[in-house]
């Protein structure tokens, strides 16, 4: 059928043909239309330009598709706000041809904190603050953190207070911190008086007393000139006539007694006692010097210092109380008390000055509490003390006699077992009747003839440690060592030193019989009894 269509086709077309004369040589191209992405194209007819007649037929070009721009409206979603992806538009028409989507707001994005400050004891502390890493806004405030606050131990140092003192509530050490919270002055209580003595501690009111009976009043003492205080208040006494007798109660308020001379100047008081009141802390040089009656002092607060000689040559001296708060004894402070038989000397000392004691001819006993560091030269000389026995705190100890002081003829036994002391350096001349020395426990070395004429020493404990040993006594044709017994530890190798004591009877070596033959001097004693092994 279609074959035959055709056919019938090509001769219309060739009887057309055959009719017509023109030949179409000169033809052009009308109607035609680019195709848009609106409205289809056409590729125009072709037509003659002699007959006008159409030679042929354009076509159809389809529509073109749309060209899609970059959206528009575009909003880029933030940390509060919602975003939009954009409508799209054709850049040939401007026919929208999608339309965006809404994008969710983001939502803060926390960062780091920072400027954070941890409270301590003292110091508040700062939470610090948090930004958001997007938009950079605050997202926490910084906040202020109360300070801890210290977390206090138990109080130290607490003193009671009384009618002779002021209190103080104590030190607290912070368990966090360890810092030191300093307690507070609790103010002195007020005596309680009763026919003028204070009931709690003994305090009488101020005056010039015989035994019991009050004689002069203070005001009374100064008005007649008997005592002279002077600056501001009458805080320094500076006089105090010999006429004086039996006992004298210094008014509370004087601060310094003496002034470096000697209160009572002609050296013949009466007086037998003197009471100091809570407020004085300072006794100057030689203020009681040659007061020949004068059989007790009594302090009723600590001192804190106290000048070279203060109570000198008071030869009646019985009794003494180092008062509290004194660190220094000073050089020759109760030199010449002939009568004074007994001493403590409390651990709140820590240096017993030169020829402190010296001359006190009746001291047969004096105590060293722990806490004592040094003792001066001399500072026993001239006394009756039998032995003495240094505390472990002690560090440095002076000769024992010497040409500024007077012998020791009494003392038998000298113990520094407790010790620590690796050079040492006491010279023991002038204790003609010293018997046993008991070296510091880690004495490494001595100065050479420790023992100058104390030729009636029979026992020496050397200790553990000790390397090389000097000569410690002088050789003379009329007197010679008469040394019995040696503790001998087994560091020292050569004991030569010890070969000019014929007396010599005993050796505790603290080695074994081996070790003993390998010192270098154990020939010097074949005719001494060597005991090996040996333990305290």
């Amino acid at each position: 059928m279609k074959k035959g269509i055709l056919a019938v086709l090509l001769i219309c077309v060739a009887f057309l043909l055959a009719g017509c004369s023109c030949k179409h040589e000169q033809t052009e191209l009308t109607g035609a239309v680019e195709a848009t992405c609106v409205q289809e194209g056409y590729t125009g007819d072709t037509v003659c330009l002699e007959c006008k007649e159409t030679v042929k037929k354009g076509e159809a070009i389809p529509m073109l598709e749309h060209t899609a721009g970059e959206p528009q409206e575009v909003k880029q979603a933030t940390c509060t706000e919602n975003g939009y992806t954009g409508d799209v538009y054709c850049t040939v028409c401007g026919e929208k041809l999608s339309s965006g989507e809404e994008i969710p707001a983001l939502g803060h994005l926390p960062g780091e904190r920072y400027h954070v400050v941890e409270p301590t004891c003292t110091q508040v502390g700062y939470t610090g603050e948090v930004d958001c890493e997007r938009c950079y806004q605050t997202l926490e405030e910084d906040e202020e953190i109360p300070a801890l606050g210290h977390t206090l131990g138990e109080p130290s140092g607490v003193v009671e207070a009384s009618c002779l003192q002021q209190g103080y509530t104590g030190d607290r050490e912070c368990s966090v911190c360890g810092e030191i919270v300093e307690g507070e002055t609790v103010a002195k209580l007020e005596h309680s008086y009763e026919n003028g003595a204070c009931t709690v501690c003994g305090w009488r009111e101020p005056g010039l007393y015989q035994g019991d009976e009050r004689l002069m009043t203070w005001d009374e003492l100064v008005d007649n000139g008997y005592v002279v205080a002077d600056q501001e208040g009458g805080r320094r006494l500076k006089y105090i006539a010999d006429s004086l007798y039996g006992t004298l109660v210094v008014a509370e308020g004087v601060q310094q007694v003496g002034d470096s001379d000697p209160l009572c100047p002609g050296g013949e008081s009466k007086l037998e006692r003197i009471d100091l009141p809570s407020t004085v802390t300072t006794i100057r040089a030689d203020a009681f010097k040659d007061c020949p009656a004068l059989k007790e002092v009594r302090f009723f607060g600590p001192v804190s210092d106290i000048d070279n000689g203060a109570f000198q040559n008071c030869v009646s001296l019985e009794t003494f109380e180092i008062p509290q708060g004194l660190e220094y004894i000073p050089d020759y402070m109760l030199s010449g008390c002939t009568s004074l038989k007994r001493i403590v000397i409390p651990g709140w000392v820590k240096v017993v000055g030169m020829c402190a004691f010296d001359g006190c001819a009746s001291l047969e006993e004096a105590e060293l509490n722990e806490g004592i560091e040094e003792i001066e030269g001399f500072a026993f000389g001239g006394t009756a003390l039998h032995e003495l026995a240094y505390p472990s705190t002690v560090t440095a100890v002076g000769d024992m006699c010497g040409p500024y002081s007077n012998p020791l003829p009494n003392l038998t036994s000298v113990d520094f077992s407790k010790v620590s002391m690796p050079v040492f350096k006491t010279s023991f001349s002038g204790c003609p009747n010293l018997k046993t020395v008991i070296f510091p426990k880690d004495m490494e070395e001595t100065r050479s003839y420790i023992f100058g004429n104390c030729y009636s020493v029979e026992e020496l404990v050397l200790p553990e440690g000790l390397k090389t040993l000097d000569s410690m006594f002088y050789t003379h044709e009329q007197e010679q060592s008469h040394l019995k017994r040696v503790v001998w530890p087994a560091s020292l190798l050569d004991g030569s030193a010890l070969g000019d004591c014929p007396e010599l009877e005993q050796i505790l070596y603290r080695g074994s019989e081996l070790q003993w033959g390998l010192t270098l001097s154990k020939d010097l004693f074949e005719g001494v009894d060597v005991v090996f092994d040996y333990q305290d």
